[in-house]
């Protein structure tokens, strides 16, 4: 996917509502894409998000979050962590792959399709302009924050 072109696609949240991106528009999205509930890696990834959401709103982003996991599986994993932010299900890769987030990995000898851990900023305009590919769990949403932060001191010049 292009920098500076426009994303907008609906998928269904944790509540099976359609969600489309384009309903944000006017603010700042961030999408981060991780593998699976309620596993270690993907669960410090969300709590990072969790951890920074106020930090976040105050500068008028929104955060979503995006995995193959179902409503149910979702629904669970935002209750047990008391996440603040959408999740959303991309059961059969479609989006994750039209964005260059998937890759095979192995899973007991067997090599599958999976999410490549990665977040993508979309300004208020509703145009990508920075992708993070391949993110560590324990840093994305740090390295997420100081760019918007960097980017709206920039803006203020």
């Amino acid at each position: 996917m292009e920098l500076n072109k426009v994303v907008d696609f609906t998928l269904l949240n944790e509540a099976g509502q359609p969600i489309s991106i384009s309903d944000f528009r006017g603010k700042p999205v961030v999408i981060y894409f991780y593998p699976k509930d309620n596993t270690p890696g993907c669960t410090t990834q969300a709590l990072q998000y969790k951890e920074l959401y106020g930090e976040f709103q105050k500068l008028g982003v929104e955060i979503i979050g995006i995995s193959k996991d179902g409503q149910k599986s979702h629904q669970k994993f935002k209750r047990d962590h008391d996440l603040p932010f959408t999740l959303l299900t991309d059961n059969d890769l479609n989006i994750t792959t039209q964005l260059g987030f998937t890759g095979q990995k192995k899973v007991m000898k067997n090599s599958i399709l999976g999410i490549i851990r990665s977040s993508i900023v979309i300004d208020e305009e509703g145009k990508l302009i920075k992708i993070f590919k391949g993110c560590k769990s324990k840093e994305d949403a740090h390295v997420v924050l100081k760019f918007l932060k960097n980017r709206l001191e920039e803006e203020k010049k």
